[in-house]
Protein backbone atom coordinates (compact mmCIF):
# COMPACT_ATOMS: atom_id res chain seq x y z
CA UNK A 1 0.00 0.00 0.00
CA UNK A 2 1.18 3.45 -0.63
CA UNK A 3 2.11 6.39 1.14
CA UNK A 4 0.57 9.95 1.90
CA UNK A 5 3.15 12.45 0.80
CA UNK A 6 2.97 16.31 0.79
CA UNK A 7 4.09 19.12 -1.73
CA UNK A 8 4.24 22.13 -0.59
CA UNK A 9 3.11 25.41 -2.98
CA UNK A 10 2.75 28.46 -0.84
CA UNK A 11 5.31 30.14 -2.86
CA UNK A 12 4.42 28.76 -6.05
CA UNK A 13 0.45 28.59 -6.32
CA UNK A 14 -0.27 30.61 -3.09
CA UNK A 15 2.52 33.00 -4.34
CA UNK A 16 0.42 33.82 -7.66
CA UNK A 17 -1.75 35.54 -5.29
CA UNK A 18 0.80 38.45 -4.53
CA UNK A 19 2.59 37.93 -7.97
CA UNK A 20 4.85 36.17 -5.90
CA UNK A 21 6.56 39.09 -4.09
CA UNK A 22 7.69 37.81 -0.89
CA UNK A 23 9.92 40.77 -0.41
CA UNK A 24 11.85 40.66 2.63
CA UNK A 25 10.15 37.83 4.01
CA UNK A 26 11.19 35.42 1.19
CA UNK A 27 14.21 33.69 2.62
CA UNK A 28 12.59 33.12 6.11
CA UNK A 29 9.22 31.90 4.09
CA UNK A 30 11.47 29.35 2.31
CA UNK A 31 13.54 28.11 5.25
CA UNK A 32 10.40 27.59 7.48
CA UNK A 33 8.96 25.46 4.44
CA UNK A 34 12.12 23.56 3.78
CA UNK A 35 11.91 22.76 7.43
CA UNK A 36 8.52 21.66 7.06
CA UNK A 37 8.90 18.43 6.70
CA UNK A 38 7.26 18.49 3.57
CA UNK A 39 8.30 15.61 0.99
CA UNK A 40 8.39 18.42 -2.10
CA UNK A 41 8.58 22.22 -1.21
CA UNK A 42 7.82 23.84 -4.66
CA UNK A 43 10.46 27.21 -4.26
CA UNK A 44 8.16 29.11 -6.54
CA UNK A 45 7.51 28.98 -10.75
CA UNK A 46 9.63 29.15 -13.80
CA UNK A 47 7.93 31.95 -15.79
CA UNK A 48 9.79 34.48 -18.48
CA UNK A 49 9.87 37.44 -15.97
CA UNK A 50 13.23 38.65 -15.52
CA UNK A 51 14.98 38.81 -12.38
CA UNK A 52 13.10 40.84 -9.20
CA UNK A 53 14.53 40.82 -5.45
CA UNK A 54 12.22 38.35 -3.07
CA UNK A 55 10.05 37.08 -5.97
CA UNK A 56 9.57 33.46 -6.35
CA UNK A 57 9.25 33.72 -10.07
CA UNK A 58 12.26 33.12 -11.90
CA UNK A 59 13.26 32.98 -15.47
CA UNK A 60 16.39 30.49 -14.44
CA UNK A 61 17.33 28.34 -11.74
CA UNK A 62 20.84 30.06 -11.69
CA UNK A 63 19.35 32.94 -9.64
CA UNK A 64 18.09 30.85 -6.99
CA UNK A 65 21.38 31.46 -5.11
CA UNK A 66 19.56 31.60 -1.22
CA UNK A 67 18.48 27.90 -1.18
CA UNK A 68 17.50 26.78 2.34
CA UNK A 69 19.49 23.04 3.41
CA UNK A 70 17.50 20.33 2.14
CA UNK A 71 16.38 17.65 4.82
CA UNK A 72 14.89 14.89 3.64
CA UNK A 73 13.16 17.14 1.31
CA UNK A 74 13.13 17.93 -2.33
CA UNK A 75 13.03 21.19 -3.64
CA UNK A 76 10.23 21.81 -7.37
CA UNK A 77 9.50 24.75 -9.73
CA UNK A 78 6.61 24.80 -11.33
CA UNK A 79 5.98 25.25 -15.24
CA UNK A 80 2.58 26.15 -16.65
CA UNK A 81 3.15 25.21 -20.62
CA UNK A 82 0.15 27.89 -21.50
CA UNK A 83 2.25 30.91 -20.17
CA UNK A 84 5.11 32.55 -21.31
CA UNK A 85 8.59 30.62 -20.47
CA UNK A 86 11.93 29.48 -21.62
CA UNK A 87 14.10 26.36 -20.81
CA UNK A 88 16.87 28.07 -22.24
CA UNK A 89 18.43 29.63 -19.00
CA UNK A 90 18.10 26.54 -16.84
CA UNK A 91 21.19 25.10 -16.09
CA UNK A 92 21.97 21.38 -15.54
CA UNK A 93 20.58 19.38 -12.56
CA UNK A 94 24.64 18.89 -11.30
CA UNK A 95 24.37 22.90 -10.58
CA UNK A 96 20.99 23.39 -9.41
CA UNK A 97 19.76 23.33 -6.13
CA UNK A 98 16.30 21.86 -8.10
CA UNK A 99 15.06 18.21 -7.93
CA UNK A 100 11.91 18.17 -9.58
CA UNK A 101 10.26 20.52 -12.36
CA UNK A 102 6.63 20.17 -12.02
CA UNK A 103 5.02 20.47 -15.14
CA UNK A 104 1.55 21.40 -16.06
CA UNK A 105 0.10 19.57 -19.30
CA UNK A 106 -2.71 21.39 -21.18
CA UNK A 107 -5.18 19.67 -23.85
CA UNK A 108 -4.52 22.23 -26.07
CA UNK A 109 -0.81 22.23 -25.82
CA UNK A 110 -0.07 18.89 -25.09
CA UNK A 111 3.38 19.15 -27.53
CA UNK A 112 4.69 22.16 -26.34
CA UNK A 113 4.06 20.23 -22.53
CA UNK A 114 6.02 16.96 -23.51
CA UNK A 115 8.94 18.63 -25.71
CA UNK A 116 9.30 20.95 -22.11
CA UNK A 117 9.13 17.73 -20.10
CA UNK A 118 11.88 16.13 -22.48
CA UNK A 119 14.79 19.17 -22.24
CA UNK A 120 14.22 18.70 -18.34
CA UNK A 121 14.71 15.19 -18.44
CA UNK A 122 17.72 15.53 -20.68
CA UNK A 123 19.09 18.43 -17.97
CA UNK A 124 19.08 15.76 -15.65
CA UNK A 125 15.90 16.83 -13.95
CA UNK A 126 13.18 14.54 -12.44
CA UNK A 127 9.71 15.84 -14.19
CA UNK A 128 6.08 15.32 -12.61
CA UNK A 129 2.88 15.67 -15.11
CA UNK A 130 -0.09 17.90 -13.62
CA UNK A 131 -3.21 16.83 -15.69
CA UNK A 132 -4.57 19.49 -15.40
CA UNK A 133 -8.52 21.05 -15.39
CA UNK A 134 -9.65 17.18 -15.36
CA UNK A 135 -13.28 17.99 -14.87
CA UNK A 136 -13.16 18.68 -18.85
CA UNK A 137 -11.99 15.03 -19.73
CA UNK A 138 -14.10 12.05 -20.27
CA UNK A 139 -12.72 8.93 -18.43
CA UNK A 140 -11.42 7.34 -21.77
CA UNK A 141 -9.93 11.08 -22.38
CA UNK A 142 -8.24 11.21 -18.49
CA UNK A 143 -6.88 7.86 -19.45
CA UNK A 144 -5.74 8.61 -23.17
CA UNK A 145 -3.85 12.40 -21.53
CA UNK A 146 -1.95 10.22 -18.83
CA UNK A 147 -0.82 7.55 -21.42
CA UNK A 148 0.74 10.77 -22.89
CA UNK A 149 2.24 11.71 -19.64
CA UNK A 150 3.78 7.94 -19.71
CA UNK A 151 5.86 8.39 -22.59
CA UNK A 152 8.02 10.76 -20.70
CA UNK A 153 8.92 8.73 -17.70
CA UNK A 154 7.48 11.02 -14.97
CA UNK A 155 8.01 9.78 -11.34
CA UNK A 156 4.82 10.99 -10.84
CA UNK A 157 1.48 12.18 -12.88
CA UNK A 158 -1.43 14.57 -11.09
CA UNK A 159 -5.29 14.72 -10.78
CA UNK A 160 -5.36 18.98 -11.34
CA UNK A 161 -8.88 19.87 -10.67
CA UNK A 162 -7.73 23.87 -10.79
CA UNK A 163 -11.27 25.45 -11.19
CA UNK A 164 -12.60 22.70 -8.57
CA UNK A 165 -15.18 21.48 -10.87
CA UNK A 166 -15.07 18.12 -9.72
CA UNK A 167 -16.48 16.21 -6.69
CA UNK A 168 -14.86 14.31 -4.67
CA UNK A 169 -16.27 10.40 -6.15
CA UNK A 170 -14.67 11.80 -9.43
CA UNK A 171 -11.56 12.93 -7.94
CA UNK A 172 -11.11 9.67 -6.89
CA UNK A 173 -12.35 7.63 -9.59
CA UNK A 174 -9.65 9.48 -11.53
CA UNK A 175 -6.82 8.63 -8.81
CA UNK A 176 -7.92 4.93 -9.05
CA UNK A 177 -7.49 4.79 -12.94
CA UNK A 178 -4.14 6.47 -12.79
CA UNK A 179 -3.36 3.55 -9.56
CA UNK A 180 -4.15 0.76 -12.09
CA UNK A 181 -2.51 1.79 -15.14
CA UNK A 182 0.93 3.54 -13.72
CA UNK A 183 4.25 1.58 -13.30
CA UNK A 184 5.01 1.20 -9.24
CA UNK A 185 7.64 3.32 -9.57
CA UNK A 186 5.25 6.09 -10.24
CA UNK A 187 3.07 8.36 -7.94
CA UNK A 188 -0.27 9.83 -8.21
CA UNK A 189 -0.97 13.11 -6.87
CA UNK A 190 -4.02 15.28 -6.55
CA UNK A 191 -3.92 18.82 -6.66
CA UNK A 192 -7.06 21.27 -6.53
CA UNK A 193 -8.96 24.36 -6.30
CA UNK A 194 -11.23 24.73 -2.60
CA UNK A 195 -14.59 25.59 -4.23
CA UNK A 196 -17.46 24.34 -1.48
CA UNK A 197 -14.67 22.60 0.45
CA UNK A 198 -14.26 19.95 -1.71
CA UNK A 199 -10.35 18.97 -1.62
CA UNK A 200 -11.07 18.78 1.85
CA UNK A 201 -13.66 16.51 1.67
CA UNK A 202 -11.64 14.71 -0.79
CA UNK A 203 -8.90 15.19 1.15
CA UNK A 204 -10.51 13.05 4.07
CA UNK A 205 -11.50 10.02 1.32
CA UNK A 206 -7.92 9.87 0.41
CA UNK A 207 -6.23 9.46 3.34
CA UNK A 208 -8.77 7.42 5.61
CA UNK A 209 -10.68 5.65 3.20
CA UNK A 210 -9.33 4.90 0.10
CA UNK A 211 -5.94 2.39 0.23
CA UNK A 212 -4.23 2.87 -3.17
CA UNK A 213 -1.05 0.32 -4.67
CA UNK A 214 1.00 3.81 -5.13
CA UNK A 215 2.30 7.07 -3.11
CA UNK A 216 -0.26 9.78 -2.97
CA UNK A 217 0.53 12.86 -3.46
CA UNK A 218 -1.10 16.08 -2.24
CA UNK A 219 -1.07 19.55 -2.89
CA UNK A 220 -1.19 21.95 0.12
CA UNK A 221 -0.29 25.29 1.47
CA UNK A 222 0.31 27.27 4.54
CA UNK A 223 -3.19 27.97 5.92
CA UNK A 224 -4.09 26.96 2.32
CA UNK A 225 -2.90 30.10 0.81
CA UNK A 226 -4.17 30.19 -2.96
CA UNK A 227 -5.73 32.62 -5.53
CA UNK A 228 -9.74 31.96 -5.35
CA UNK A 229 -10.85 29.84 -3.19
CA UNK A 230 -7.55 28.58 -2.21
CA UNK A 231 -6.36 25.38 -1.83
CA UNK A 232 -5.74 21.98 0.35
CA UNK A 233 -4.47 23.78 3.71
CA UNK A 234 -1.78 21.45 5.14
CA UNK A 235 -3.17 22.11 8.70
CA UNK A 236 -6.76 19.84 7.77
CA UNK A 237 -4.17 17.45 6.53
CA UNK A 238 -2.28 17.24 9.16
CA UNK A 239 -5.63 16.78 11.19
CA UNK A 240 -6.48 13.84 9.03
CA UNK A 241 -2.82 12.05 9.16
CA UNK A 242 -2.85 8.85 11.86
CA UNK A 243 -0.54 10.60 14.63
CA UNK A 244 2.49 9.13 13.63
CA UNK A 245 2.52 10.13 10.00
CA UNK A 246 1.66 13.41 11.15
CA UNK A 247 4.30 13.36 13.77
CA UNK A 248 6.91 14.10 10.58
CA UNK A 249 5.66 17.16 9.49
CA UNK A 250 6.53 20.27 11.87
CA UNK A 251 3.62 22.57 12.89
CA UNK A 252 5.52 24.84 14.45
CA UNK A 253 6.93 26.14 10.92
CA UNK A 254 3.74 26.80 9.36
CA UNK A 255 2.43 28.71 12.27
CA UNK A 256 5.69 30.58 11.93
CA UNK A 257 4.89 31.17 7.97
CA UNK A 258 0.74 32.50 9.04
CA UNK A 259 1.75 34.81 11.64
CA UNK A 260 4.88 36.28 10.12
CA UNK A 261 3.66 36.46 6.92
CA UNK A 262 0.54 35.53 5.72
CA UNK A 263 -1.25 36.63 8.70
CA UNK A 264 -0.93 40.55 7.16
CA UNK A 265 -1.32 39.52 3.27
CA UNK A 266 -4.63 37.16 3.85
CA UNK A 267 -6.19 40.18 6.11
CA UNK A 268 -5.12 42.82 3.40
CA UNK A 269 -6.33 40.48 0.38
CA UNK A 270 -9.18 38.64 0.31
CA UNK A 271 -7.93 36.05 -2.84
CA UNK A 272 -5.63 35.07 -0.41
CA UNK A 273 -7.97 34.16 2.51
CA UNK A 274 -9.93 30.77 1.70
CA UNK A 275 -12.80 29.64 4.04
CA UNK A 276 -11.06 26.73 5.57
CA UNK A 277 -8.39 29.73 6.58
CA UNK A 278 -10.95 32.00 7.56
CA UNK A 279 -12.48 29.02 9.82
CA UNK A 280 -9.44 28.04 11.47
CA UNK A 281 -8.08 31.79 12.48
CA UNK A 282 -11.43 32.26 14.66
CA UNK A 283 -10.78 29.03 16.31
CA UNK A 284 -13.00 26.82 14.26
CA UNK A 285 -12.76 23.31 14.14
CA UNK A 286 -12.10 21.93 10.17
CA UNK A 287 -11.82 17.83 10.34
CA UNK A 288 -15.63 17.58 12.14
CA UNK A 289 -16.69 20.13 9.42
CA UNK A 290 -15.33 17.94 6.77
CA UNK A 291 -16.76 14.37 8.19
CA UNK A 292 -20.89 16.03 8.47
CA UNK A 293 -20.35 17.69 4.85
CA UNK A 294 -19.23 14.00 3.36
CA UNK A 295 -21.66 12.36 5.31
CA UNK A 296 -24.47 14.32 3.54
CA UNK A 297 -22.98 14.05 0.56
CA UNK A 298 -23.29 10.38 0.87
CA UNK A 299 -26.94 10.22 1.88
CA UNK A 300 -28.13 12.66 -1.05
CA UNK A 301 -26.52 10.10 -3.68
Amino acid sequence: MGKIKLCDCTLSVGGSVISWDFGNSRTSVMRNLAESGADVVELGVLRDSGYRKGHTDYYATSIIKDCPPKRSNRFSLLVDTAKPFTTEYIEPASKSCIDLFRVVLWEDAVDEGLRCCKVLKEKGYEVSVLLVNCGQYSPQKFSKMAELAVQIDPVSIYVDDCYGMLYAEQIIEELHLLDEMLTPQVAIGYSGANSLQQVNVAARSIICDQKFKHDCILDVSAHGFAPQAGMLAVETVLDLLPKADAAKYNRTNYQAVYENFLKVITSMNSRGRTYTGGMRSIGIPITPIIRKTRRLRLRNT
